[in-house]
C-alpha cells in the first residue's frame, strides 16, 4: 500500500471513499479537521462565511493538486457567484471523482505490481480529492458543504515528510480560517 493510503488510515481508520466517508453527523467530521479551532469556528460562522470557507478550501485543493477541468471551473464560477450548481452539474462532478479515482487505484495497483513509484496514483488521489471537495461545496446544506469541503481538500496534498505535512497543514487552516474573518 502507498505511503499516501498508509497515512490516511493512520490519521483516519479508514481510506476516504463514497464507503467509508459517509456523512455520519456533523461532530465526527469537524474532529476529522484535524484543527481544534477550525472544528470550532467553522459551524458558529454564519452561512456566508461556510460558504467563503468551503470555497477557499476549494481554491487551495486546485491550486496544489493541479487539477484543471471544465466542470471545475463552471462549479467554481457558480460558487464564486453564489448560485447553486444543478443536480446534473453536481452528478459530471461526482463522475469526474469516480474517474479520477478508478485511474488513482489502477495506477497504484501496477506501481504496486511492479514496485515502482505511486508518485503518478497520488497525483490522480490528490486531484479526485479536490474534484470531490468541489462538489461537496455546491451542497444546499452550507456547514455540511464547508466541512466536507475543507476534508476532502485537507487531503490534496498528501506527499512529503511529516514535518512537510505539518506545514501545509497550518498553511490550509490558516487559508480556510481567513474566509471565517
Amino acid at each position: 500500500m502507498g505511503g499516501l493510503l498508509r497515512r490516511l488510515k493512520a490519521l483516519l481508520g479508514a481510506t476516504p471513499s463514497r464507503e467509508t466517508h459517509q456523512p455520519v453527523g456533523k461532530v465526527l467530521h469537524l474532529s476529522w479537521l484535524g484543527s481544534p479551532e477550525l472544528a470550532a469556528r467553522l459551524p458558529a460562522a454564519p452561512e456566508a462565511q461556510q460558504r467563503r470557507a468551503a470555497l477557499s478550501a476549494c481554491e487551495f485543493a486546485l491550486a496544489k493538486s493541479g487539477l484543471e477541468h471544465p466542470l471545475v471551473d463552471e462549479a467554481m464560477a457558480a460558487l464564486r457567484d453564489g448560485r447553486p450548481v444543478s443536480p446534473a452539474q453536481r452528478e459530471n462532478l461526482q463522475r469526474l471523482v469516480d474517474e479520477l479515482d478508478a485511474r488513482s487505484d489502477e495506477l497504484r495497483e501496477a506501481a504496486e505490481e511492479a514496485g515502482t513509484s505511486e508518485e503518478e496514483a497520488d497525483a490522480f488521489f490528490s486531484q479526485a480529492r479536490a474534484a470531490q471537495a468541489v462538489c461537496f461545496a455546491t451542497g444546499d446544506d452550507a456547514l455540511e458543504a464547508a466541512v466536507e469541503a475543507v476534508y476532502e481538500a485537507k487531503h490534496t496534498y498528501t506527499a512529503g515528510t511529516d514535518g512537510e505535512l505539518k506545514v501545509r497543514d497550518e498553511e490550509f487552516v490558516r487559508h480556510v480560517l481567513a474566509a471565517l474573518a
